[in-house]
């Protein structure tokens, strides 16, 4: 039809011309088909079952203010399409509503007409709406557009180029829909999605996915822009629309405003997140939550207006994490508190084991603070309020010896602030019940805390990623590193003397920033016991305790310096 569409545009119109006068009445066209066969591709698509009618449609002034009544109903590649409208094409204002049914329907036979450099491929989607189109366009004026109604899409699955999965959702459904395209404002009353799973994986050697899908469509074509309001109007026949007693006004098109936006409830339930980076050191990183629930209300384009929020997740490890609040975009605050529940310590102990010799056995965490973070001269501000934890079963055993170094029964801390921006940390209460530690000298007088830092852990990180991986090496690696004890001992002693130099010399302090300044209020421990062994000096000087309490109330204050 390329042709016929060609000859048609290249007829010249006279703008200023009445609209020719008609009428036509009962208008019908029933069991019409229409194929369209894409050899490209290749594909084909079918209107089947079309049904067209047109009660009555009139151009005399006399029948300006009569409804035009049309109805539209096919099947477009087996889904029902059903468009009932009412019109007045040729009234002044030129009034017109039509009602969109979209049965569902299914947006994968549709892939090939995508941009080809998208980052993502679409495997799936099906589409279902109700949605009425308000037009008017007054004399003189540009048109007005609104669209209200719902949309849902329902089985959307994104893969990337090689077909690995990212993104698959069940269901999203938009209710209340408000938008004015040529207003640029676009409202939606809620936005649910449900089932959403996002897989975010990233190989050794690829960058980000949140950099690759950037770049990819910085490469696309850009669209050709309208040629202007004359033209946006003309091609839509505005100059038809005009009524038949007078010339045709030109309309006016004002240029569209700041893009305004706004979701009125946005939520999201049963989301599941699978996150891996295998870049990450000291190895790999693979993180898998469900339970991904997510509220924001009256999230907009005022990115200067605070929203509430709500966020919650279980990890497949079975730690909890929730946290609710405000939060602003610009300039950034978020305004909350944030819960953690049952988390196991031996589940991310990997992120410490290349610095510390020692194993973690045991020992869950789970806490609750309020937290600001705000946007500050030299990046986010963090500031913790009312933090509360409670330390449970911990154990730490000495790696060259596997012999237990700590025990913790129970550790509460309660009614403590952090503040990172002024490196400040006040412990308002510390509470220990049931605990034991042991302390011990070898022959050489070096303590056992004193070999706890790996003053070798650069080195030997490799090892130690390597050996995650297999958990047979990594246990044939911990036999092995007592014989090398000696060795160890030199490297604690040389970071030791180091340690105290640094100290020793103010300009050292320089490079790692002011000293924290650590407050404790008060401090309780109660069943603590303990040894002290020393080779050294002989099996006459080994100390034994055994039901320590200890109580203090007193506010104690002293300052940290990092290195």
């Amino acid at each position: 039809v390329d042709d016929l569409i060609e000859k048609w545009a290249a007829q010249p119109s006279d703008p200023d011309a009445p609209t020719p006068r008609f009428a036509l009445a009962n208008i019908e066209l029933e069991g019409g088909r229409v194929e369209f066969v894409d050899e490209v591709l290749p594909r084909t698509h079918e209107i089947a079952d079309l049904v067209i009618r047109v009660p009555f449609l009139s151009s005399l002034p006399v029948h300006q203010q009569i409804d035009v009544l049309p109805e539209l109903a096919a099947r477009v590649n087996g889904a029902a399409l059903e468009i009932e409208g009412r019109s007045r094409p040729f009234a002044e204002t030129h009034e017109s509503a039509m009602e969109f049914d979209i049965a569902p329907l299914d947006l994968a036979a549709y892939d090939g007409y995508l941009p080809a450099n998208l980052p993502v491929k679409l495997q799936s989607a099906v589409l279902s709406a109700e949605l009425q189109v308000n037009f008017r366009q007054p004399a003189g004026q540009g048109p007005m557009v609104q669209v209200q109604g719902r949309v849902g899409l329902e089985k959307l699955g994104l893969r990337d180029p090689a077909g690995a999965p990212l993104l698959s959702v069940a269901a999203i459904e938009a209710r209340g829909l408000d938008l004015k395209p040529f207003g640029n404002a676009y409202e939606i009353r809620t936005l649910q999605i449900r089932g959403a799973r996002a897989t975010v994986h990233r190989k050794a050697g690829e960058p980000p996915f949140s950099r690759a899908v950037p770049g990819a469509l910085e490469t696309r074509q850009p669209a050709a822009a309208p040629s202007g309001p004359a033209g946006r109007n003309g091609g839509s026949g505005s100059s038809g629309a005009a009524p038949a007693t007078g010339s045709a006004a030109r309309p006016v098109v004002e240029a569209p405003g700041r893009l305004r936006w706004a979701i009125g409830v946005l939520a999201l339930d049963d989301g599941t997140i699978d996150f891996l980076d295998e870049t990450f050191e000291p190895r790999r990183l693979a993180v898998k939550a469900g339970q991904l629930r997510v509220r924001v209300n009256g999230l907009g384009s005022d990115f200067s207006k605070a929203v509430p929020y709500e966020l919650g997740l279980v990890t497949d490890t079975g730690e909890r994490i929730s946290s609710d609040g405000s939060l602003r975009l610009d300039p950034l605050l978020v305004d909350g508190k944030a819960a953690l529940e049952q988390a196991a310590l031996k589940n991310w102990w990997w992120i410490a084991e290349p610095h510390l010799q020692a194993d973690l056995r045991g020992g869950t965490l789970s806490a609750q603070t309020a937290l600001r973070v705000a946007a500050g001269e030299d990046g986010p501000t963090v500031k913790l309020s009312g933090l509360s934890a409670e330390l449970k079963a911990l154990q730490l055993a000495q790696r060259w010896d596997r012999r237990e170094l700590l025990r913790v029964d129970s550790l509460k801390l309660a009614d403590t602030e952090l503040d990172l921006q002024e490196r400040k940390l006040r412990l308002g209460s510390v509470e220990s019940s049931g605990g034991r530690v042991a302390v011990s000298r070898d022959r050489r007088g070096v303590l056992n805390v004193t070999r706890l830092v790996d003053a070798d852990a650069p080195a030997a990180q490799g090892a130690r990623r390597a050996a995650a991986d297999r958990p047979a090496a990594r246990t044939a690696a911990g036999r092995g590193a007592s014989a090398g004890t000696a060795a160890a001992r030199g490297r604690a002693a040389q970071a030791s003397a180091a340690s105290a130099s640094s100290a020793g010399d103010p300009g050292a302090s320089g490079a790692s920033g002011e000293p924290w300044s650590v407050r404790l209020d008060r401090l309780q421990l109660r069943g603590w016991s303990g040894t002290l062994t020393d080779a050294a000096a002989g099996s006459a000087s080994d100390l034994k305790l055994s039901q320590l309490n200890l109580l203090r109330s007193e506010e104690h204050t002293s300052e940290l310096q990092s290195h």
